[in-house]
């Protein structure tokens, strides 16, 4: 039997075409997109809820910490919540009058356009 030499094949004469580019490669991925999640408004009770809960753990939790090091333990653990409480009340007192001379302004717009001149009638 006659024995046969191995075959070198280059990958271009298996692949006569052109090698795809990076986003002929990427063009795949678009099948495996996310959908779009609506944004979650943290400007109703919820959000202000959690956002309270969140900072009154994280500054308790500091407290505790400062505690351990210097061996004080509720000195400071009662300091960081009252500081994170009188902030929290702050910060939401500030939103809430924000929100309100928002609203006002939107209020006294609408009033107003809904006015006629009275200098038009005048005539």
């Amino acid at each position: 039997m006659r024995s046969q030499a191995p075959v070198s094949v280059s990958r271009n004469a298996l692949a006569p075409h052109k090698l795809p580019t990076r986003l002929e490669r990427l063009a795949p991925m678009k099948l495996l997109t996310l959908k779009k999640t609506k944004r979650v408004d943290t400007q109703d009770a919820m959000g202000h809820g959690m956002d309270a809960v969140f900072m009154l753990v994280l500054f308790l939790g500091a407290g505790y910490g400062l505690d351990r090091v210097a061996g004080t333990m509720p000195v400071f653990m009662i300091l960081m919540t009252l500081l994170g409480s009188v902030g929290l009340f702050l910060k939401f007192k500030y939103r809430y009058e924000e929100r309100m001379n928002e609203l006002e302004a939107q209020r006294l717009g609408k009033h107003a356009s809904a006015q006629p001149d009275s200098a038009e009638h005048a005539v």
